[in-house]
């Protein structure tokens, strides 16, 4: 009995170890389509921020890069979704330089805020919009503690693969 107890315990110890469970972060993914759906742009938040585009169902662009970088302060680190919001935008405009007389601004914008998960904390707000014939994107950098008084922007690490 003594012997098996030899052989047993060491094999329960390595197959507890074996199937431990590790936590892995997976990233969250938010998409954002223009008014017909021939544009989508699908933006994944977790490890790092990307993007990619499509055009009636084509790659356009590949899973890419998305962030800023601040001067005397640490790379972005992992980021989570805090917000997120969607909305379609119809408005007219009028440009009296222009040879024509007014403009239609149709798309879906969709606004996502994220948060860095370990200490500094930062925010950001980005602000993409899906266009029919093109799209837009906006980062917005919100007062915060992470980020007190001036700040100097040193790279935008957007990417376009």
């Amino acid at each position: 009995m003594k012997f098996l107890l030899h052989l047993f315990l060491p094999a329960v110890l390595f197959a507890a170890a074996a199937f431990q469970t590790v936590t892995l972060t997976a990233a969250e993914v938010k998409t954002v389509a223009s008014p017909s759906g021939i544009v989508r742009m699908d933006v994944s938040v977790g490890e790092t921020l990307t993007w990619s585009l499509t055009f009636d169902g084509k790659t356009v662009l590949a899973p890419s890069r998305l962030g800023l970088t601040f001067k005397n302060a640490p790379a972005l680190g992992e980021m989570k979704i805090a917000d997120c919001s969607v909305k379609t935008i119809r408005e007219t405009w009028s440009n009296p330089l222009s040879k024509k007389s007014t403009y239609v601004d149709h798309c879906a914008e969709m606004t996502l805020k994220v948060a860095e998960t370990a200490a500094p904390k930062r925010e950001l707000i980005l602000v993409f919009r899906a266009y029919d014939d093109g799209i837009a994107l906006r980062y917005i950098v919100p007062e915060q503690p992470a980020l007190p008084g001036a700040f100097v922007l040193t790279s935008d690490d957007t990417q376009f693969a």
